[in-house]
Order: C-alpha cells, then sequence, then structure tokens
C-alpha cells in the first residue's frame, strides 16, 4: 500500500509545527511514527530551522523508517533533546500524560497546531 502525502507549502509548515516555540539548532524527537509524525519530520527537513534526532513510538519494534531510528520513550530519560513533539491528534492527551509520568518534563513537550 502507498501513502500520499500531502504536498508540503510554507504556510503548511509554519502552522502544523510550532516553529515559533523553538530556536533555530535545537533538536527535537518525534512521538509517533505514523502520518503526522513523518509529515512533520519532512517539514522540519525542509524549513532546517531545527532537527530531528530520531522517533519514538509504542509499537518501535514493529516500525523501520528509511532516514530516522525508532525508539521506546525510555530513550527519553538517557537522552539529550530539546523538545518532543507529540505526533497524533486523538491521543496526544494520553501521551502527554504517559510522557510527563516517564518524567519529561510537560515544558519540553510540543504537539501539532491545527486552525480549528
Amino acid at each position: 500500500m502507498r501513502v500520499k502525502f500531502p504536498k508540503v507549502s510554507e504556510k503548511s509548515v509554519l502552522y502544523w509545527f510550532p516553529f515559533d516555540k523553538v530556536k533555530k539548532g535545537q533538536t527535537v524527537v518525534i512521538y509517533g511514527a505514523g502520518l503526522y509524525g513523518l509529515v512533520i519530520a519532512k517539514q522540519i527537513e525542509t524549513t532546517k530551522l531545527v532537527s530531528v534526532k530520531y522517533f519514538c513510538d509504542k509499537n518501535y519494534k514493529d516500525i523501520k523508517l528509511k532516514d530516522y531510528k525508532v525508539y521506546s520513550k525510555k530513550k527519553l530519560l538517557k537522552d539529550d533533546f530539546d523538545y518532543v513533539f507529540i505526533g497524533s491528534k486523538a491521543h496526544e492527551n494520553e501521551i502527554k500524560n504517559e510522557l510527563i509520568e516517564l518524567g519529561v518534563s510537560g515544558e519540553k513537550l510540543l504537539a501539532l497546531e491545527f486552525d480549528n
């Protein structure tokens, strides 16, 4: 099955990822290797403002990405990063709570920003 990715425009790049909350050169871990996470990674690559360090996903053992490694969320406790971007709108609150419970600072969590 082929997945069609939406075209990335300047407007969508600035809109989906909260670039106004990060500084040039910072590192981001993306939690969620689904469609939103992959689109956000592509948008980040396009702007080159920040860099994606790796992905985390609850199904990390089953996911292989061409350009990124995918790890368990436990890696976040052993690693240095500036932000974790939650690449899921449907499970955003659940993931935020899990990561905070794990010990990730809520100030380091970013999420999708859509116009409702």
